[in-house]
Order: structure tokens, then sequence, then C-alpha cells
């Protein structure tokens, strides 16, 4: 397996499936607290996470080869966003159900930033863009969109940001 065959499958839905017992050998032995995430790896490669109450609290890679490449290939920051009940979706779908983000002269700056934040929160969940996913969805400049988030950050909604990683 190149290592261009060993990049995650970013492109389609992501899901986390809660444990199923008689699935698998290696599930069974993980435990209940663990589920299985699909759509982040090779189909060669199974994934598991267990969250505690909140964080991620471990990761484990099942396959036929699980190279460095591999383990560096999957996006951890976006993976801590998923919850252990939710299943991921398409963006397609996130963006038909939200309607476009839009500041209004006498929007509350408290508020918008809130929202401004639970977009990003939710985009970063399935998007490796979210700000450019965002822009586009709302009809405004990318640097509009970084502007607006910036500002949720200096307004405490979003935690300090990580040069070239969402979340």
């Amino acid at each position: 397996m190149s290592d261009k065959d060993e990049a995650p499958d970013d492109g389609g839905a992501w899901a986390v499936i809660p444990y199923q017992p008689g699935e698998d050998e290696t599930w069974d032995q993980l435990g209940e607290d663990w589920s299985a995430v699909r759509g982040m790896t090779p189909a060669s490669v199974r994934l598991y996470a267990r969250w505690g109450t909140g964080p991620l609290t471990g990761v484990c890679l099942v396959g036929e080869a699980v190279t460095a490449s591999l383990v560096r290939s999957i996006p951890v920051g976006r993976l801590e966003l998923l919850n252990r009940n939710e299943s991921g979706f398409p963006i397609g779908l996130l963006k038909k159900e939200l309607a476009p983000l839009q500041r209004e002269r006498n929007t509350d700056p408290e508020r918008f930033a809130e929202q401004v934040a639970n977009y990003y929160t939710g985009f970063a969940r399935w998007s490796s863009r979210p700000v450019k996913e965002m822009a586009e969805h709302s009809g405004v400049p990318v640097a509009t969109m970084r502007s607006w988030i910036r500002e949720a950050r200096l307004r405490g909604k979003l935690p300090p940001g990580t040069r070239g990683k969402a979340g």
C-alpha cells in the first residue's frame, strides 16, 4: 500500500458507530466504551475511538498496514470534535439545513459571535476547510469570515486557533 493509498477518506461522510457486540474481534476486546469511526481511514484500516465525558481519551488503529504516514494523516483535531453519540453526514446536508450567516447592522455582537462559533464548530467537524466552506455558504469573502471568526475568538466564544488546523 503506497502513501497515496493510505490517506484518510476525507470526502465522504464520517460516522461514529456505537459499540456493536460481535461486530468484530478487536472491537469486542476493546469493549463498549469504544466506538468505530468510519470515513477517516482507508477501508483496509479500522479506526476506533473512545471519548470520556467530553474529550477524546483513546484511539486504536487496526489494519493490514498501519504506517507512520497513515497515523500522521488522521485529522485528530477533527476527531476530537466528534461526539461518540453523533453520526457524521455530508457537508452538503449541513449547508442545506443551516441558514447563511448574515451580519445585520443592529445585530448584538455577542449573539453574532456565538452564532459564528456554533457554525464554525459544526463546519469543522465535517470539513478540513471550515472557513472557506462557511464563506461560500454565507456568500461572503473568506477574509470577512476570518474576521468574524477572529472576533468570536476574541470574545471567548472559540478557543485560540492553531495555525493550519481546523478547530
